[in-house]
């Protein structure tokens, strides 16, 4: 499988988010990630114009969502037109599973679980455990090593995360040469943002991040 590229935008308004999507970008992208910013600052609109640019396109909320609000403010946002959103993790396995529930089973959307390590600190097997008898399937890994230098702690996480069943995603300031860290991996996807976004050109940087990971995964 060859990993998708999600592309995540660190905007405020839906002008900017379009500036960012344009020229061939958005069309590029495997998955358009809205970030928390513009979400707070335009609300549903900003997620309505870019499913409505990008109908094709994965569309994900980076709402960072906590389990009591999938009642709440989740459902307009995927009515809007997002595909997925992103969810803080949680141990309360009742609470997991009413979140699942709400967006996975009834709207027949994503919930991605971020996962974010620092200081090494491994996930629990019991925490795994948990996250799998409620039904999650998708998952962030989120490694803040200085730089983001994969090392062996990540992969290990990473392989445990793969051997549980779940669709890992990874992240963490993804540079390009660090697509080559992950080979023999099962990645499910990658998200880039400011390597994209700060690039000189930001469609050539792109396609370099697309080239790369099918020359690594395919």
């Amino acid at each position: 499988m060859i990993p998708k590229l999600q592309y995540a935008l660190d905007t405020k308004t839906i002008e900017e988010t379009l500036t960012c999507l344009s020229g061939g970008i958005g069309e590029q992208a495997d998955v358009i990630e809205i970030g928390t910013s513009a979400i707070f600052s335009e609300g549903n609109k900003v997620i309505k114009c870019v499913k409505a640019l990008y109908p094709d396109k994965e569309i994900v909320a980076d709402v960072k969502m906590l389990m009591p609000t999938a009642r709440g403010s989740v459902p307009p946002l995927l009515d809007a037109g997002a595909d997925a959103v992103i969810a803080i993790g949680s141990t309360d396995e009742t609470m997991i599973a009413t979140a699942v529930d709400e967006i996975c089973v009834k709207r027949n959307k994503k919930m991605y679980t971020y996962i974010h390590v620092e200081n090494q600190e491994p996930v629990q097997d019991q925490v795994l455990d948990k996250w799998k008898r409620a039904g999650i399937t998708n998952v962030i890994y989120h490694s803040v090593n200085p730089g983001f230098m994969w090392n062996e702690n990540d992969t290990n996480m990473v392989e445990r995360l793969c051997g549980y069943g779940f669709l890992v995603t990874v992240t963490g300031k993804l540079q390009l040469e660090r697509i080559k860290d992950f080979k023999g991996l099962p990645i499910y996807s990658f998200i880039v943002g400011t390597a994209i976004r700060n690039a000189e050109n930001p469609l050539n940087a792109v396609k370099e991040f697309k080239e790369m990971i099918r020359n690594v995964f395919s």
